[in-house]
């Protein structure tokens, strides 16, 4: 990846709604060749635009993220996807085959969650978030591997 494309994508990462004009100037890049990077990039590596919001001020206060070895993994792999409250599903290594995080207006619902679990899981770990320390913000690195 070129140099140029990577300061793009940190202008995106730090705030993708910013005008073009404005990328192209914090990047240091031209406007015109920032039009035609932004649209590679969309093309090749962006996944998608996305909001982070803070849940708690919408009334979801409780956050817990948990590690779960499943019974039956495409069974709660498809359980987990289709779940309401589930923000994030990843496949995991080591003893545990998924690592989720979960948002939940209060304790009952994610009680009523666990309860949904017990037939799908053998072990799990439940971790509840306190405070975001730091979310949604990897630094690009230019190093050897990406040019």
């Amino acid at each position: 990846m070129k140099p140029r494309d990577l300061k793009i994508l940190q202008e995106l990462r730090k705030n993708s709604r910013q005008s073009i004009t404005n990328i192209g100037n914090l990047s240091g890049v031209p406007l015109s060749s920032t039009f035609k990077r932004m649209s590679h990039l969309e093309k090749h590596f962006i996944k998608k635009y996305v909001s982070i919001v803070d849940f708690s001020l919408l009334g979801f206060s409780v956050r817990i993220s948990l590690v779960l070895k499943s019974k039956n993994r495409e069974e709660l792999k498809n359980f987990l996807i289709s779940h309401p409250n589930v923000n994030s599903v990843h496949r995991i290594n080591q003893d545990f085959d998924f690592f989720v995080e979960t948002i939940f207006p209060n304790m009952l619902a994610f009680e009523n969650f666990t309860d949904e679990l017990t037939g799908l899981v053998s072990d799990k770990k439940i971790f509840h978030v306190i405070k975001d320390l730091r979310t949604e913000d990897f630094v690009f690195v230019e190093n050897e591997r990406l040019k």
